[in-house]
């Protein structure tokens, strides 16, 4: 207030300049500081400016650390995240726990995880099943057909038949034909089919053939043909009193 009152004894100019003086002074935020010196605490060691880890700092039980450097104590329990004892696949349950994974909990599992694991297991000892593209190495399966003509009938016979699935849709039958008394019978003979699958008629059927159980020549053979309506023996005029071994190989649906 003296300033004020000595420079306003010195006139209005005087006064005009001081206020000028004061307006261009800027006034900002004190400076200094600098970095922090001095022994570190809590969960560090050392000083600063360049503290480290303390050992053990904030980690307790089966992790540790020092410095750096973290070091897994023992397994790592699945309370806690890890596999601890558990082999195989594992399962997150959202929480941080782990436990072992069911075949459902796989994605893109396969239907049915029961059978896959059988087949698993079946591949070591190799029985892989045919449904899987696997070959058939059961025993063949018995089976008794029954002989139509294309008119009449067989006054007698006997007919045994097999058959085998080679894979998931090839299927190999064999039949023997014994006509002791042909009776009425004229035309074509339509053995019927094992179970185990129609005939694909669109897909790859081979012509089979019935040999002359009796002369096995090589006049002896009738072509055979695998329909949806049986196993067709094609006779040029009429079928025989005969043997005939029939072999036929044809594709499933």
């Amino acid at each position: 207030m003296k300033n004020l009152v000595h420079l306003s004894l010195l006139g209005p100019l005087a006064l005009l300049a001081f206020i000028s003086l004061l307006s261009a002074q800027t006034i900002g935020p004190p400076t200094g500081g600098g970095s922090p010196s001095g022994s570190a605490g809590g969960g560090l060691a050392g000083t600063y400016p360049n503290p480290t880890v303390a050992t053990n700092a904030n980690l307790t039980g089966d992790v540790t650390s020092v410095g750096n450097a973290t070091t897994y104590n023992n397994v790592v329990p699945a309370a806690k995240g890890g596999a601890g004892t558990i082999t195989g696949a594992l399962r997150g349950s959202g929480a941080g726990v782990v436990t072992q994974a069911a075949c459902a909990d796989l994605s893109n599992s396969a239907p049915s995880c029961a059978t896959d694991a059988t087949n698993a297991s079946n591949i070591g000892s190799g029985t892989l099943a045919v449904t899987r593209g696997g070959v058939d190495q059961t025993a063949w399966s018995t089976y008794t057909p029954t002989a139509t003509c294309g008119t009449g009938t067989i006054t007698t016979s006997t007919i045994t038949g097999r058959n085998k699935l080679l894979t998931a849709k090839t299927m190999i039958v064999q039949i023997n034909l014994i006509i002791a008394t042909l009776g009425t019978c004229t035309g074509n003979v339509t053995l019927s089919l094992p179970a185990g699958g129609a005939v694909n008629t669109t897909g790859g059927n081979y012509i089979g053939a019935a040999v002359d159980g009796n002369s096995l020549a090589s006049t002896g053979y009738v072509p055979v043909l695998a329909q949806t309506s049986g196993i067709l023996l094609v006779f040029s005029v009429a079928p025989l009193a005969n043997t005939y071994i029939i072999t036929v190989t044809y594709e499933t649906t």
